[in-house]
């Protein structure tokens, strides 16, 4: 767990499980996801106890003075990891992605190999997330007509 001032990044629980559900269908978050379905209930709790149990997955909840607003949720590929966030409904266009993704790094970065790397993706259209993984030192490694692909290496810096 990590405070700093108002905000709080902890280890997903198993009482978060129906949370996520809700945000995972949220018709936004639905709109950016690259998954555009809606999920039932029982895939979700199924994925949700699967990734939790799993060592290769960390999935963080991000609270903003005692309010859960927001997941980042890191899977290790091989060497390497790839990201993936959201930010609930009634907490967007308040920097809150900037603020979770920030603290998520710092803390991350204390706990996986110097000069791995983290890739995140977004919807090119996505202007939110694509200036959130930017403003947070994400290099755009290369884009589409659909994706922009990122990469955050991890090094001394940013430890």
């Amino acid at each position: 767990m990590k405070r700093e001032n108002n905000y709080l990044l902890r280890s997903a629980k198993q009482e978060d499980c129906k949370l996520l559900y809700l945000w995972r269908n949220e018709k936004l978050t639905r709109l950016w996801s690259f998954n555009k379905k809606k999920i039932s209930i029982k895939k979700h709790k199924e994925w949700f106890e699967k990734n939790l149990k799993n060592k290769k997955v960390i999935i963080k909840i991000f609270s903003y003075k005692k309010n859960k607003c927001g997941m980042v949720r890191l899977n290790l590929l091989k060497k390497n990891y790839n990201l993936s966030y959201l930010i609930g409904k009634g907490y967007r266009k308040k920097s809150l992605g900037k603020k979770m993704l920030s603290i998520f790094l710092r803390n991350i970065s204390r706990n996986i190999e110097k000069n791995s790397i983290i890739y995140a993706k977004s919807d090119i259209k996505n202007i939110a997330s694509n200036k959130c993984l930017l403003s947070v030192d994400f290099k755009l490694l290369n884009k589409n007509k659909k994706i922009n692909k990122y990469f955050y290496k991890i090094n001394e810096n940013s430890k």
